[in-house]
């Protein structure tokens, strides 16, 4: 069975579909697909440690019709448990090099700032162009 999102986020309305769902779709409760989402999400970036933005973003923007900067401020506010929840488990395990996370996240816990104020005056499409650019790039380098 296909997902088919049952609403958009608040204040956003979704483009309505013609003729109705296809045989074999059902409407999922958003619920269940934003549960689903944070099983995936978690999994992956406490295997990988990577950003769990890299699948709530693009799953808010093209599931639940979210722009960008919606979607990008939302998945910060995710990300907030999520980070701390994996770094605290591969702390326990002796895992994690302080001073080396002290160095990247003072920074960029700084640059942070400056980030989160360009994004609310970037359009839309030029967040997305970049998001997907990046994305590619990251891609790219891992498979390279």
């Amino acid at each position: 069975m296909t997902y088919v999102p049952r609403m958009a986020a608040p204040g956003l309305s979704r483009p309505e579909t013609s003729g109705g769902h296809a045989r074999g779709v059902r409407e999922l409760p958003r619920p269940v697909v934003l549960g689903a989402l944070g099983l995936v999400v978690g999994t992956y970036s406490g295997l990988f440690g990577i950003g769990a933005g890299a699948f709530i973003i693009p799953a808010l923007v093209l599931w639940f019709s979210y722009g960008e900067h919606e979607a990008a401020a939302t998945s910060l506010a995710a990300n907030c448990l999520v980070t701390a929840t994996g770094a605290a488990i591969a702390a326990a395990y002796g895992a994690v090099d302080v001073a080396v996370a002290l160095l990247v996240a003072v920074p960029a816990a700084g640059s942070a700032v400056a980030g989160a104020t360009l994004q609310q005056r970037v359009p839309q499409r030029v967040l997305a162009g970049a998001l997907s650019f990046v994305f590619v790039a990251v891609a790219f380098g891992l498979v390279l």
